[in-house]
């Protein structure tokens, strides 16, 4: 019998995601490579692992379950191996894989960098953004990286295998032109408010790929005369518009510290009393043990539990009228 662990991680990925294409996707190969190396797995072993139903998704064979643990056991200790040896025999080989979402572009991973190099002047930093967290979370789970800053929600399954700490708590927000004013916003939430009555600008809304049912719940629950204007690529681009006059957008409260004071300075950031948002530090649970990957996941937290938290902090929050 000849399994390999490549196979073995085409395996786990697809149980992960859900899907042979998703899976393909993630490893960044091609669906039918994923295909063919699953086929060899089953051929391997004289069982079916996993069932595809018409929409593409698959459901596990009662060996399908059996290889989903040990295959994550397998790989694990695999991987624990590699970091010993990397750890004792190569120095200079410490990899660190950050994985975080859009909102902590920019001054964000220029200051993590630069206080992971403190620590380690030769570690290897690739940073990968998500859109969403469910991504971030899929990566972690097929170690395509090491660490991740993400919900606390997103990483549930998977707690016991990793090393998680409290970052900050984001909340969602709302970003309005500062030539909009109060009594403005007042009418326009009000039910019972003329369409022809509201400042157009409250009228029209931006919102990105990935959160354009969360805007249209929001916005049809809060200000129905409005409607999608603009699909930005980036919450930095929505909110640019917005303070451009084209419109308002949804944010995230830890998105703002990596906009410019000039752009802040042109909108009002309205508390939408959402529910709060737990962000926290994950890394896989063995690497607490090799003292480097340990110090550089408390540079992470006290990162963001201090000067980011700190910098959300400055942002000036308004009550909703």
């Amino acid at each position: 019998m000849h399994i390999t662990f490549h196979q073995l991680e085409i395996f786990k990925t697809v149980v992960i995601t859900g899907s042979l294409t998703l899976a393909a996707r993630r490893l960044g190969v091609t669906q039918p490579l994923v295909s063919q190396q699953l086929a060899k797995l089953e051929e391997q072993l004289g069982a079916r692992l996993v069932i595809r139903n018409r929409k593409g998704l698959i459901e596990l064979t009662a060996a399908g379950n059996y290889w989903d643990k040990s295959s994550s056991d397998l790989l694990s200790r695999f991987e624990n191996i590699i970091y010993d040896h990397d750890i004792k025999f190569r120095e200079n080989d410490v990899v660190v894989k950050l994985g975080v979402i859009p909102n902590l572009r920019s001054s964000f991973i220029t200051q993590a960098t630069n206080m992971l190099e403190k620590i380690s002047r030769t570690a290897k930093i690739e940073v990968t953004y998500e859109a969403d967290t469910k991504a971030l979370s899929e990566l972690l789970k097929i170690r395509k990286l090491n660490f991740a800053i993400t919900t606390r929600t997103s990483l549930k399954d998977e707690a016991h295998s990793l090393h998680i700490s409290p970052a900050y708590t984001d909340v969602l927000t709302w970003v309005v032109p500062r030539s909009v004013t109060a009594a403005d916003i007042k009418y326009a939430l009000n039910s019972e408010a003329v369409l022809s009555e509201i400042n157009p600008t409250l009228l029209k809304y931006i919102t990105m790929p990935k959160s354009k049912i969360l805007s249209k719940n929001w916005y049809d629950n809060n200000l129905k005369h409005s409607e999608s204007y603009i699909e930005a690529p980036t919450f930095s681009t929505a909110i640019d518009l917005v303070a451009n006059n084209l419109g308002t957008c949804l944010a995230n409260l830890s998105l703002l510290p990596n906009i410019s004071r000039a752009v802040i300075k042109k909108v009002r950031v309205y508390d939408v009393a959402a529910e709060k948002i737990e962000t926290v530090v994950a890394m896989h649970r063995h690497l607490k043990t090799h003292s480097t990957y340990s110090l550089i996941h408390a540079a992470l937290v006290d990162y963001c539990t201090r000067h980011h938290s700190l910098a959300m902090s400055s942002i000036l929050l308004a009550k909703l009228p």
